[in-house]
């Protein structure tokens, strides 16, 4: 057994979650005699203190019992799982919402009807605006719930942070690194993938390509640019641009100005995210072409503003509400059999196409 100091998960948190695993993996079995506490307050250099704690906390699941001189012993689970489970959800700020995020909105929603479909309970962990998502985890961690849902926001290391409780945990959209955990995204590689093609089969050979930092956006237009370079029509870097990583928000404009001033000029610009769309109609309004018309624009997500957009965008529509639903079922499946492996379960969307793309004469 081994214990992290650098981390701020308590000593006791960590003994509990690597024997609870340990129990729940079938690793110790129903009878097997646990080291003294002192022994492992020895090996692992602490006081007995956190040990004690630990063995009462896992002495209270149910998993061991303690028999006066005689030793802690794995137990006969006398606890086993409710048919109604709680679980922990350590979301980003629910109250800072607009109307315009309905993406988040939704698979929070999708997290939601999951829980209250399966009569599960739910504990919310948010932040505030000024907060910071590391207290979130910590008291995800204080709460004795069966798992633990966390959103793209929480970084892998607060992630690792949480597999000490030797609790499941599944992450929602984006994959995750942290050995034994779920993931439960979207489908980028086919959306990416299928711009492209449909790109492709309408004429257009020359396009633009403008992605966000993140996870997901790296994941889409890696396939987008893959599926282009396949074709023989491999995007020139001064064609791609990354937001938040080699611009800005503020210089998408001049991106897309110096894009259509490349010889030979673009007919179509791709996007990772619609938001990133709706920059590209102003940017492409003040050069005085016309998309729809001139040039073709293909966005991401299917987000509420896209069919509003003069002319609507075609995008690719993802439903957050049943990757939320997913991340559900995954979690309690998991809960359910403690030696299912951990799943990165990439949930499809569908080709949503609309009047700002159009098909170029192919010579």
């Amino acid at each position: 057994m081994t214990i992290k100091r650098s981390t701020t998960a308590s000593l006791a948190t960590q003994v509990a979650g690597q024997y609870r695993q340990m129990i729940l993996s079938g690793r110790l079995k129903s009878g097997d005699r646990l080291p003294t506490i002192r022994c492992l307050a020895r090996e692992l250099s602490v006081s007995p203190g956190p040990i004690n704690s630990a063995f009462r906390t896992l002495e209270a699941e149910g998993l061991v019992r303690r028999r006066t001189r005689l030793g802690t012993f794995v137990g006969h689970f006398t606890h086993p799982l409710p048919a109604s489970l709680e679980i922990s959800v350590v979301f980003r700020p629910v109250s800072s919402w607009t109307q315009e995020d309905r993406y988040g909105l939704g698979m929070f929603d999708g997290i939601q009807h999951g829980l209250t479909d399966g009569k599960h309970r739910t504990v919310l962990h948010t932040r505030s605006e000024t907060g910071r998502m590391e207290d979130c985890v910590d008291l995800a961690m204080e709460h004795a719930s069966h798992g633990y849902i966390v959103d793209d926001r929480v970084s892998d290391a607060l992630i690792e942070r949480l597999t000490t409780t030797g609790r499941p945990v599944v992450v929602i959209n984006r994959g995750c690194s942290v050995p034994g955990v779920s993931a439960v995204f979207r489908d980028n590689a086919q959306a990416g993938a299928e711009a492209a093609r449909q790109l492709l089969r309408r004429g257009h050979r020359v396009t633009g390509c403008i992605s966000r930092a993140d996870w997901n956006g790296r994941q889409t237009a890696e396939a987008f640019l893959q599926e282009m370079f396949d074709a023989g029509f491999a995007l020139q870097p001064n064609r791609v641009v990354t937001y938040g990583g080699s611009t800005g928000e503020n210089s998408i404009g001049g991106f897309v100005t110096r894009l259509l001033c490349t010889a030979p000029m673009p007919t179509a610009i791709y996007c990772t995210d619609d938001r990133l769309a709706g920059m590209v109609y102003w940017a492409v309004k003040d050069s005085g072409l016309r998309i729809g018309e001139a040039l073709s624009l293909v966005g991401t997500l299917d987000l509420g503003m896209a069919a509003l957009q003069d002319p609507p965008l075609t995008t690719f529509r993802f439903d957050p509400e049943r990757i939320g639903r997913a991340a559900v079922e995954e979690l309690v499946a998991r809960c359910r059999d403690t030696d299912r492996p951990a799943q990165a379960i990439a949930i499809p969307g569908v080709w949503v196409e609309r009047q700002s793309l159009i098909s170029l004469k192919v010579r």
